[in-house]
């Protein structure tokens, strides 16, 4: 009888191993698959972010390309166009008979007047002054004042930003999305 109760001991003793056993082997089983679970889900984090700065520097990089084309435009467009205005009426100065002379000359200063107002226009464009000193809402009044006097059109900006200002980039954020949509 002790021989039967001392190997049903040793059953129970071994089935307790193994159920032991078992619960480790399970427990460290869901630890590792959970330890997986966390590893991807912390590599697809990393992959997004990774894709979201590729996209934003993208982004940036057609920015600055595009902003460099409409200033290379500005630049040959208007100041380029009339710089060789410029030197052709000074060319013309330089053979003119004596009562020519005083017109090309007028003629010359109204065309370095308007390659000078033409390349504020463009340096402004790039960093806005007003938008600087004294913020958005000025900034766009000035441009509603500008659209006025050269579209005839009329911008009404209603506002309770007057004195309040929002950091630089964002404020010359607004002001080109604005300045682009107008």
């Amino acid at each position: 009888m002790e021989s039967a109760f001392s190997n049903e001991i040793v059953v129970y003793i071994i089935v307790g191993t193994l159920v032991m056993f078992s619960l480790v082997m399970s427990i460290v089983l869901i630890v590792f698959l959970a330890q997986r679970k966390v590893a991807k889900q912390n590599q697809e984090m990393q992959e997004r972010e990774s894709k979201y700065q590729k996209d934003i520097f993208k982004s940036v990089l057609t920015t600055q390309e595009d902003e460099r084309k409409r200033i290379a435009k500005d630049l040959h467009d208007e100041i380029g166009t009339s710089l060789y205005a410029a030197n052709n009426l000074g060319h013309k100065l330089v053979d003119a008979n004596k009562d020519d002379r005083e017109k090309l000359a007028n003629e010359i200063i109204t065309t370095i007047d308007s390659i000078i107002k033409e390349t504020r226009k463009v340096i402004n464009d790039l960093s806005p002054s007003t938008l600087k000193k004294f913020g958005l809402f000025m900034q766009l009044n000035e441009l509603s004042t500008q659209l006025d006097s050269i579209a005839n059109v009329k911008l009404v900006i209603n506002s309770n930003i007057k004195d309040y200002r929002l950091s630089d980039e964002l404020e010359l954020s607004l002001y080109r999305i604005i300045k682009e949509f107008l």
